[in-house]
């Protein structure tokens, strides 16, 4: 087998820090004059498949990742839900930098990462599990959570 070498484009295409559809879209641009129409269109594609991937409410995101320095910043879908299913939490777009400043992280995410990737999301709106003190409230009210 002989090794396989990048063509000059293919060259260009994987220094871009962006797929590299949206990257060819991107040097095609550029050779006809509208690349500055054209980012546009690229940042919205690049954004609506963040935004689906965000609302995918299925966590594929490998545990490896989801734990590490990087996985502690960028957000899970199961994080995301937790934002939907709880209405608050979650003000960072793709991070969890501005919930760390304002102290609206989700006191158990790490639980229910955990069961998500199990395959036992969370079941009602609210819901809440592990030990954090609203956990333990409402198991002292009686509410199973």
């Amino acid at each position: 087998t002989r090794p396989v070498e990048l063509t000059p484009t293919g060259r260009i295409l994987a220094r871009l820090p962006v797929d590299p559809r949206i990257g060819r879209m991107l040097l095609a641009a550029n050779e006809h004059g509208c690349l500055s129409e054209v980012l546009v269109i690229a940042a919205g594609l690049s954004n609506y498949v963040l935004n689906v991937l965000g609302h995918s409410n299925v966590e594929f995101i490998p545990e490896r990742v989801a734990t590490s320095r990087i996985g502690r910043v960028f957000i899970t879908p199961s994080y995301h839900s937790m934002h939907h299913a709880r209405f608050r939490g979650h003000y960072g777009l793709f991070t969890t930098v501005l919930d760390s400043w304002f102290s609206t992280r989700f006191e158990d995410y790490e639980q229910v990462y955990a069961r998500a990737r199990a395959g036992q999301g969370l079941d009602r709106l609210g819901e809440r599990v592990g030990n954090g003190p609203r956990a333990s409230r409402r198991a002292a009210a009686g509410a199973v959570s």
